[in-house]
């Protein structure tokens, strides 16, 4: 048996770190929406034959590259990152959530659809789909409000056929909606597009603590967009790309749940001192509440500062995790950072896999390190470079950013993150990783 797999198939990773695990009235709402949101007829894992897996560190530009790869033509994705589907299957028991995993993939696995006026078919699927996102962001509206009423709330919302669907507003208006109803949820805890209007009617103020007494989807929270299910035909033909930092310590699973597929992993690298920065930045937001752990936290920067800081713990639980739970907060994301990008050149070794490496400097760098950095990206996707080219030339807006982006931020943080710049284990991966081990050149 591989060692990323448990005696009954299931991820040894995701088993073993903190989880929610009691939440009957989740299970059973999922179980209804299943039913309601069908996989594409005959769809199945088996059928899909090339698989990419983005592997990095938390705060290491995961998602605005995937951002970028959901732009380029020929390619399948999910809608957000995999880890809700991972809780949600976790919630089951034994080969039950293999199972919960597989059938939740396949709904969800596809491709965006260009901006447009809401066809029939797109606006009943997007009901059915917002009430399952809904309720993997807020779980406690399984338990008090029933599935009718909350796709009614939705179907109020989402525009009618022929008009156009914008995930902003749609989502600040359900927002609207459900705190009405008497629900305890807050538009502040969704990844928005700042460049919408802010509607009046949601509450302003910046939530404090995490957003309920369990999480399924970890906040910042997604605002779905409109989407297209994959065929069957596309499973077999397309690279089904799945961008998600907590992937690197997958890699054997994800190897076990699409046997047939050539498996391939972008190795997605960022400087020690800008992901460690933007790490503790994230820990003391409002957003990136993982899951509430047992025993007290007592991470300095951390605990003592952020509302709910002493049980829930923050972005990844890496191996190990325990023995940091008293540790300062620099340190804490320093291990966080070293132990992403260490299992994810472990797991590429075990598997016999040469990553491709991209520097997420080049991601957002000069247009000539776009250029350049696109040529290995098309060969490795199986993409002709004219299109990969022009998506990683074009500009993004910020997502699931803490605060505005600017070059090297993490200087303003230079003297708490000192011990990272002379850890001999920060420094001998940020070398592996081809970073200069000189804080100096890590800009």
């Amino acid at each position: 048996m591989s060692r990323g797999l448990t005696a009954d198939g299931w991820s040894a990773y995701d088993a073993a770190v903190p989880h929610p695990t009691d939440l009957p009235d989740v299970v059973e709402r999922s179980a209804a929406l299943r039913r309601l949101r069908a996989a594409p007829e005959g769809a199945s894992l088996a059928d899909v034959r090339r698989v990419v897996l983005v592997v990095s560190s938390s705060r290491g530009g995961s998602s605005l590259f995937g951002q970028v790869l959901r732009t380029m033509p020929g390619l399948l994705h999910l809608r957000a990152e995999v880890n809700p589907l991972f809780t949600l299957a976790g919630l089951h028991h034994g080969v039950e959530r293999r199972r919960v995993l597989e059938d939740e993939l396949l709904r969800d696995v596809g491709a965006p659809v260009p901006a447009g006026q809401v066809t029939a078919e797109e606006r009943d699927r997007l009901v059915l789909d917002l009430a399952w996102r809904l309720t993997m962001q807020w779980p406690a509206l399984a338990t008090w409000m029933p599935l009718d009423d909350l796709l009614g709330f939705v179907d109020d919302v989402v525009p009618a056929v022929g008009r156009v669907y914008r995930p902003t507003p749609v989502h600040r208006s359900l927002m609207v909606a459900l705190r009405r109803a008497g629900a305890e949820v807050h538009s502040g805890y969704y990844d928005l597009d700042p460049s919408d209007a802010e509607d009046s009617r949601c509450p302003l103020e910046p939530p404090e603590g995490p957003p309920g007494e369990a999480v399924i989807e970890m906040p910042p929270f997604v605002a779905i967009d409109r989407w297209r299910q994959a065929s069957p035909s596309e499973l077999r033909s397309l690279p089904l790309v799945i961008c998600t930092p907590r992937c690197s310590f997958r890699l054997e699973f994800f190897r076990d749940l699409f046997p047939g597929a050539d498996l391939r992993v972008i190795h997605l690298t960022r400087n020690p001192a800008a992901s460690v920065n933007g790490l503790v930045d994230g820990w003391r937001h409002h957003g990136f509440f993982n899951c509430r752990v047992p025993g007290e936290l007592a991470i300095e920067g951390y605990s003592n500062v952020v509302p709910g800081g002493t049980e829930w713990w923050c972005y990844d639980f890496p191996p190990g995790w325990q023995e940091w739970t008293s540790a300062p907060l620099q340190d804490v994301c320093a291990f966080q950072w070293q132990a992403a990008h260490a299992a994810a050149i472990d797991g590429c070794q075990r598997l016999g896999i040469d990553p491709l490496r991209v520097p997420f400097e080049d991601v957002v760098g000069n247009r000539h390190a776009r250029s350049e950095l696109s040529a290995g990206l098309a060969s490795l996707l199986g993409l002709s470079r004219a299109p990969v080219e022009a998506a990683l030339l074009t500009e993004r807006p910020v997502v699931m950013a803490t605060t505005r982006p600017s070059p090297a931020r993490w200087r303003h943080r230079r003297d708490a993150l000192r011990s990272l710049f002379s850890d001999p284990r920060v420094v001998a991966l940020a070398r592996r990783l081809s970073y200069d081990p000189d804080p100096s050149g890590w800009v």
